[in-house]
């Protein structure tokens, strides 16, 4: 979308969205980034995906520590400050460039799943398959009676492993708008791959709830909705979600994400699934942010 180099226009006040978007297009646009302590040593170094990965397990907890992100010759692409004086952003702008760097390679990855499911033999097919079977008996394995503890903690953005913050949720301001269904109680892998095959069957009830509500509108929402917080359920292997301002069921799915537990599911069920936007759980606030910037 935008080339390196390209910067946001000094005249009238910035789109910060447009803003991000460039700053991760110029940081995308190198081999290798340095992310800079406040105190001038090397927090992390390494690719353009390696940093967003490095954002993605745990950066975000760092986020007052760093000082500059910068190209593999030490060159400031951009420089992070407590305000926003001259030749710097404001810190709370880091999360954003960071989820736009993050979210230019997952659109990368997610057209290059597509392209190959488009593709796929039924022989291939039925691999893939396979392959989702097999990933849901090792996080299984691997996560043993805590497994749906693990998910709940996913769900709110919390790391399992270390109980720290891994990601922002997204707001109930921007979540209120899309219309979401969460997968849950028994056999997920196999509901999931049902409604992803057949979509949403019409004759039969279908409980949707909005993805997130602002903390006001929970309480009402709950006895409207039948759903104990009044949001959709989050806690199971996945979510799918309308469009902005889309009736999920009269519309159908559009985005698909995944509990990160369950991770390992993304590249076959993009194989399998092109026709829908599949994204990790932990994306949410990217992707619904992005959307809802777009129609307002």
């Amino acid at each position: 979308m935008f080339q390196e180099g390209m910067m946001p226009t000094a005249a009238g006040p910035k789109d910060p969205v447009m803003e991000a978007a460039v700053y991760a297009a110029q940081i995308k646009g190198h081999e290798k980034i340095r992310v800079y302590h406040n105190d001038g040593h090397v927090l992390f170094e390494g690719t353009p995906r390696e940093v967003a990965n490095f954002w993605g397990i745990g950066g975000l907890a760092r986020v007052e520590e760093v000082g500059s992100i910068a190209d593999a010759e030490g060159q400031t692409i951009v420089k992070i400050n407590n305000t926003n004086e001259s030749g710097s952003i404001a810190r709370n702008k880091v999360e954003m460039i960071m989820g736009a760097l993050a979210m230019d390679i997952e659109d990368a990855d997610i057209a290059q799943d597509r392209a190959a499911g488009c593709t796929l033999s039924p022989e291939e097919q039925e691999a893939e398959l396979r392959r989702c079977y097999s990933i849901k008996k090792q996080v299984e394995a691997k996560h043993g009676e805590k497994l749906q503890e693990h998910l709940l903690m996913m769900s709110l953005g919390i790391n399992p492993e270390n109980e720290e913050p891994l990601f922002r949720t997204v707001s109930g301001e921007v979540g209120h708008n899309f219309e979401a269904h969460g997968i849950e109680k028994n056999d997920q892998l196999e509901k999931l791959l049902a409604l992803l095959e057949n979509g949403i069957n019409k004759e039969k009830p279908f409980s949707t709830a909005p993805f997130e509500l602002p903390p006001t509108e929970r309480g009402v929402a709950m006895a409207e909705h039948k759903v104990g917080s009044g949001v959709c359920y989050q806690s199971g292997m996945a979510v799918v979600t309308g469009g902005y301002r889309e009736g999920l069921v009269e519309r159908g799915i559009k985005y698909v994400f995944i509990n990160d537990v369950y991770a390992e599911l993304l590249a076959p069920l993009r194989k399998l699934f092109p026709q829908y936007k599949i994204h990790l759980l932990s994306f949410q606030k990217e992707v619904l942010d992005t959307e809802f910037v777009e129609h307002n």
